[in-house]
């Protein structure tokens, strides 16, 4: 179904998503700032490739949103894998700024 645990506020099509809601989006592009939940989340994950998240839960709502279980980690330079969920998938080159 493509479940996802949103790590900073969202707003897609109009509909307003909390960080740490959890919503089905089968058709959306996730963004690097959720944590996948199901196989459908992890292979978009995986298919949008290395994206470095920003921070967790920007607003000062009070709540706190755990860390991501499932995000891209560099193991060389340009070379980076997925953990949780997706470390299953091969990993991927990817040139993201100045990450050494």
């Amino acid at each position: 179904m493509a479940s996802y645990r949103f790590l900073k506020d969202h707003s897609i099509g109009g509909q307003y998503y909390q960080a740490g809601t959890i919503a089905d989006l089968p058709d959306w592009i996730p963004t690097a700032d959720v944590d996948p939940l199901d196989a459908d989340a992890v292979a978009a994950f995986n298919g949008n490739g290395p994206v470095l998240p920003g921070l967790i839960n920007s607003q000062w709502t009070g709540r706190v949103i755990a860390a991501p279980v499932t995000y891209w980690y560099q193991t060389a330079p340009n070379v980076w894998v997925m953990s949780g969920l997706g470390s299953a998938y091969p990993s991927k080159t990817a040139y993201i700024g100045r990450v050494e």
